[in-house]
């Protein structure tokens, strides 16, 4: 497998995020959730540049010390290399991913994302790529600045996010996670487990497949005390497709779904903040102010 050019390496890193002049950042707008590690700003002694995706190797640990990672590009094109790849069993932890963020962090199978902050997504902040019977597990630290999906789900299994922040405060659209809609050899199951989060200026919380055209089964999405806070528009909590296989058409929109067997979550679940400051239970109404 291919590494980068820094002197990382699968054990953990001394380095303390504490100890590079912190502070915030105009990008991360958003402070940890409550019992994370906060997100430190540091300078430009502790950025390590790369030149290829550092490979954590299976069943390892690597922890980036609280340092920023820059690869390359950090736009929309389609198929760029990723800034971290997690092999089987790998875990990341304590890594700012910079505005050169390429396509953020795969996962291979079973792996664990702790306190990682993507200052500004490029293609996406993190793919789960893993087969049947995978879970990537992703806990505290926040993404921000991304303008079409924060989480894409490409392989089965299943994505549990925990404790986790996300704003596209410039784009104020896009899908906190996506379920493929046309990969290559595109089926289901896959599962999505989103609880004790904030998610800031997103039009669509989760896009999920309630049905595949080769027949494979839907998708399950379970939020649980999740924190929204809209702008001027209508937040689709839980958005259902269906899905295809790459050249066999586009994935066609259902509509949003409450409380079924695809999405499992109610507006209990949700709390909607309004841009002016108020606070509800709902999850779809659109405007700024108290409806």
């Amino acid at each position: 497998s291919s590494s980068s050019s820094s002197s990382s390496s699968s054990s953990s890193s001394s380095s303390s995020s504490s100890s590079s002049g912190g502070g915030a950042s105009a990008t991360v707008t958003v402070p940890a959730w409550p019992g994370c590690p906060a997100y430190v700003n540091v300078g430009a002694a502790s950025t390590v540049p790369l030149t290829a995706t550092h490979v954590v190797p299976a069943g390892t640990t690597y922890d980036g010390g609280g340092k920023r990672f820059q690869l390359s590009n950090g736009g929309q094109a389609e198929g760029q290399p990723p800034v971290f790849l997690l092999e089987e069993g790998a875990s990341l932890r304590n890594v700012v991913i910079g505005n050169l963020a390429s396509d953020g962090v795969h996962c291979n199978g079973n792996c664990s994302v702790y306190n990682v902050w993507w200052e500004d997504i490029g293609e996406d902040a993190a793919t789960a790529k893993g087969g049947t019977g995978t879970t990537m597990r992703v806990d505290c630290g926040g993404a921000f600045l991304g303008t079409d999906k924060t989480f894409q789900h490409n392989g089965q299994g299943t994505l549990h996010i925990t404790r986790f922040l996300a704003d596209t405060c410039q784009s104020k659209g896009g899908k906190f996670y996506r379920s493929c809609g046309d990969c290559t050899v595109n089926k289901g199951p896959r599962t999505v487990i989103i609880e004790n989060s904030r998610i800031h200026n997103h039009q669509t919380i989760v896009g999920v497949n309630s049905s595949y055209s080769n027949g494979s089964p839907r998708d399950t999405a379970t939020l649980r005390n999740v924190m929204l806070l809209r702008w001027n528009g209508e937040i689709e909590v839980c958005s259902t497709f269906k899905g295809v296989e790459k050249g066999s058409g586009s994935s066609s929109n259902i509509g949003p779904e409450w409380s079924t067997a695809t999405c499992n979550v109610s507006p209990a679940d949700i709390t909607a903040i309004d841009k002016t400051g108020g606070s509800k239970k709902t999850g779809i109404a659109p405007g700024n102010g108290v409806d």
